[in-house]
């Protein structure tokens, strides 16, 4: 980087061009924020330049920012251009102030008129210059039709009105025309104060307020440069950064950035579009393209996103994929766009439209990632709509039952994980991979209040008793009214009718005793009992309707027979042409009418698998390991492992296991046992950090066990606690083997990389060398589970590489990522599996390491390769002599996307 001071009059004195990229976002500075300080800096200049100029004093300059230039090749015919990387708000602000200068001392300052306009334009007669090369700046394409007019215009005072009429009647106006507008007011009052000011201005623009333009070499990356200074100005949103990231990227491959931002994301850019409308969800507010942004990255990581890690998760996600080019990327990201477009536009008459109102009703959105998923996979459209209804009904009667939606979100990533995972295997067997039946079965097997699926029992129960109207709220209760409208129209479930804005009408008042008769007394019935019995009946879904919100009103308090008829002339009702041939309205009325509504809403979402029927066969069985626990932990005793030996737990009334790393201190374990509580037998998984208060290591271990919490309690909700210095999870007594097996590997997964990643951080601040560097860059980068193993940097341990396991994984010591400094000094980053002979994985890795080598060379063609083979059989890819850590972290992240799919393959169970 080459930095220089000019003068604000100096950066335009040259015939040379600034050009805002494509892909830079538009003029967005503001009168209360930026013009209006700015204005205010340069007028008490002005001043003091005047003053101390008279008195003889020195002045020193006022500093307005700086900004970041990159050259542009041009031929030899052409202006020289920079690209302007940071600070495009900064200078287009500086030339729109000039134009608004030139043009209010016109008829005050021939002189100086044409000094401003010199610096407003290039070209004059000793330079001849084509049209397009005449504007000193050049904005994006969005702020090009307003720059131009500004610049071209030859009445100020009629350009001011115009904009000041649009303000008045609340108009949009351009932010470029609206700061010419803001400036030339000013100007104009100011100039006229004072016949001096004009020079003093010309002068104080020249020498004394001042900016920094840094040049960049060709070696800095833009993109790097233009991250570090974001945050100057006005803050970036992480859609601005990431149109920068990817065009930047384009940019630097030579490629048509201009066809490929016209192609894939010129329309999230548009005004009042639907990607830039604001959307509320809960208490946030963001619009739909950040809203998408967001879920198209939980989909590719499998993992929630929050806001302020948007563009980091998006850089991981991109890099990850290197092995596609740019614009398969850009249409990766636009096929899910075009999802997220097809889910909130779908029409109200389809299955998934009939979803989206329902999920807005439930005032949720945790299930879009997986139906961003599902839309993108080109399901048969009967087999996507019954997946929907499952879904749809889950969610459904959860919510009618009152049970909790806090774990709603981990329970559908776990879905997206499973659908991704079958989609990879390829081993769907006849059902599909993608199957409503495997869908079904999916949430039908979640047991705990947390995340079951009620049954048609349970359902119709709530149905039948429950307050409906205070329950689930006026908008529940619209939910539920108008599915059974839709089902009582017909047995069709993709038919939803709906009548204008819906209001939910009480037949029976909620204030019945002054306007309806009291309950009729049975012998001996005590009359405030039978009241009592009338006030639980009142909210309930039997004695509800929906009408129109004007009819409401006029209905309140009115008997039956005065509310009858209104109610009966919307027989386009189903709900309403119910109470066509009632004479009566009571206690037994709606008792009766909740029957029938409970009957088209049970039919209406299906119910669960029932619990001790007998479930389709899971798509990948493992008849090898018994779903008995007592064997499960058999299992664990005698299975090789790389990163644990595996003991039996010795304790009076406890059966288990417990996991103690090879490397770590016993300090750190993972059991899982067998106990009796309150008289039912429990599974329980610990995690547990026994270090004593007096240990060294005491305070670190409780530092990693602090960040461990939320991640725990994102993956097991209430079956979470914490108990002494560690974790408890209290599982299912009839968990299976593999589902033993996955919360083992799930707290693996979270567990081991926050301990490796404290311990080698502390090894490698000890001997820090080109290796570690390599470490620390790629940590932030790496996939969940990865990690790396931090026995490499143990003290007395000689070797020039490191390596990166999988905490999940049997083979974590043997089947490893690398990355290895050459003795030429070189780094590269490989592949490498040491298991032995007899390694129960051996001799699959063998046969598919062929298969592998080729995934190698296809994600880096051109890049040199180095291939072992034998017992210990490597791929490596080899830098190029003098690539950095940041190469090697990144070529690391893509050699892991292009290959961890094959190598699960091989060592899934």
């Amino acid at each position: 980087m080459h930095p220089q001071t000019f003068g604000v009059l100096e950066l335009f004195v040259k015939p040379e061009r600034y050009v805002i990229p494509l892909y830079q976002r538009r003029y967005i500075w503001t009168q209360g924020r930026q013009w209006q300080p700015l204005w205010d800096d340069i007028r008490t200049k002005v001043e003091e330049v005047r003053e101390k100029t008279a008195q003889g004093k020195q002045i020193r300059p006022h500093f307005l920012g700086a900004i970041v230039v990159a050259k542009r090749q041009t031929s030899g015919s052409d202006l020289d251009i920079y690209d302007v990387v940071d600070g495009q708000q900064r200078l287009t602000t500086f030339q729109v102030f000039l134009l608004a200068f030139r043009d209010r001392v016109k008829g005050l300052d021939r002189s100086v008129h044409q000094r401003v306009r010199a610096h407003t334009r290039n070209g004059n007669e000793d330079l001849e210059v084509r049209p397009h090369e005449q504007y000193k700046v050049w904005p994006t394409r969005f702020d090009q039709p307003l720059f131009t007019e500004i610049w071209g215009h030859s009445d100020p005072d009629a350009l001011v009105q115009a904009v000041q009429a649009e303000q008045q009647q609340h108009r949009p106006v351009g932010n470029i025309k609206a700061a010419y507008a803001f400036f030339s007011t000013q100007l104009a009052a100011w100039l006229a104060q004072d016949e001096q000011h004009a020079a003093a201005l010309l002068d104080t623009l020249k020498q004394y307020l001042q900016v920094v333009r840094i040049d960049l070499h060709p070696e800095d990356d833009p993109q790097v440069i233009f991250e570090t200074l974001n945050a100057r100005g006005e803050a970036l949103q992480a859609a601005d950064l990431i149109r920068n990231f990817i065009f930047q990227h384009a940019e630097q491959q030579h490629l048509d950035v201009e066809s490929l931002f016209q192609q894939y994301w010129a329309a999230f850019d548009i005004d009042r579009s639907f990607w830039r409308e604001l959307v509320s969800r809960g208490r946030v507010r963001r619009d739909q393209l950040t809203w998408f942004l967001t879920y198209f990255l939980t989909v590719q990581h499998g993992r929630e996103i929050s806001e302020g890690n948007i563009f980091d998760e998006f850089k991981t996600w991109w890099r990850g994929v290197m092995n596609l080019t740019v614009e398969a990327r850009l249409a990766e990201l636009k096929r899910f766009a075009d999802a997220y477009l097809q889910l909130n536009q779908a029409a109200v008459d389809t299955r998934l439209g009939i979803l989206r109102v329902r999920l807005d009703a439930l005032d949720t959105t945790t299930l879009t990632p997986v139906l961003l998923y599902l839309l993108t996979e080109s399901l048969p459209a009967a087999e996507l709509d019954q997946i929907l209804l499952n879904l749809e009904s889950y969610l459904v009667r959860r919510y009618t039952a009152g049970l909790t939606s806090k774990n709603n979100n981990q329970r559908f990533l776990q879905l997206l994980t499973r659908l991704k995972e079958r989609q990879r295997s390829e081993e769907a067997l006849s059902e599909g991979a993608l199957s409503a039946a495997f869908v079904r079965r999916f949430l039908s097997e979640a047991r705990g209040d947390s995340v079951r699926w009620p049954d048609d029992a349970e359902f119709r129960t709530h149905l039948l008793n429950d307050a409906t109207y205070k329950t689930l709220s006026p908008r529940g209760a619209v939910l539920l009214l108008e599915a059974a409208e839709a089902r009582l129209h017909s047995d069709r479930q993709e038919l939803l009718r709906f009548a204008g804005t819906s209001s939910v009408e009480h037949v029976m008042p909620r204030r019945w005793e002054k306007h309806w008769a009291p309950p009729t007394p049975d012998a001996g019935t005590d009359p405030a009992m039978l009241a009592a019995r009338r006030d639980t009946v009142l909210h309930n879904l039997g004695n509800l309707t929906l009408v129109t919100q004007k009819l409401n009103a006029s209905l309140s308090n009115k008997s039956f027979l005065e509310k009858k008829p209104h109610l009966t002339k919307q027989t386009l009702r189903m709900l309403n042409a119910y109470f066509q041939d009632r004479s009566t309205w009571d206690e037994a009325a709606i008792r009766e009418r909740a029957e029938r509504l409970a009957d088209a809403l049970l039919q209406t979402w299906p119910a669960p698998i029932a619990q001790g029927t007998a479930l389709p066969e899971p798509i990948v069985p493992d008849p090898a390991v018994s779903s008995d626990a007592e064997k499960q932990f058999d299992h664990w005793l005698k299975a090789p492992s790389g990163y644990f030996q595996v003991e039996e737990l010795e304790k009076e009334g406890i059966q288990g296991v417990q996991f103690i790393h090879r490397s770590w201190s016993r300090s750190w374990k993972l059991v899982v046992f067998r106990s009796e509580e309150d008289g039912e037998e429990r599974l329980t998984f610990e995690v547990r950090n026994d270090f004593g208060v007096s240990d060294p290591f005491y305070a670190r271990s409780q530092a990693v066990f602090a960040r461990l919490k939320e991640p725990l309690e994102l993956s097991f909700g209430e079956q979470l606690s914490e108990v002494g210095n560690g974790y408890r999870i209290r599982l299912d007594p009839d968990l299976s083997a593999s589902e033993l097996q996955g919360v083992f590997d799930r707290v693996c997964v979270l567990f081991i990389p926050a301990v490796e990643r404290e311990i080698t951080t502390s090894l490698a601040l000890q001997a820090p060398s080109a290796l570690t560097e390599v470490m620390q860059r790629a940590w932030p980068l790496l996939p969940e589970g990865w990690t790396f193993l931090m026995r490499d940097l143990e003290p007395g341990r000689k070797g020039q590489q490191l390596r990166i396991g999988h905490a999940s994984w049997p083979t974590t010591l043997y089947l490893t990522y690398r990355i290895v400094q050459r003795q030429d000094g070189r780094l590269s980053v490989g592949v490498q599996d040491d298991t032995g002979k007899a390694f129960f994985l051996k001799a699959a890795l063998q046969a598919r390491w062929p298969e592998l080598v080729e995934v190698v060379r296809q994600a880096f063609p051109g890049v040199e390769e180095k291939v072992g083979s034998g017992i210990s059989q490597f791929v490596d890819v080899m830098l190029p002599l003098g690539a950095g850590s940041a190469e090697a972290a990144e070529t690391l992240q893509a050699l892991i996307a292009a290959t961890q799919p094959l190598l699960e393959q091989i060592v899934a169970p």
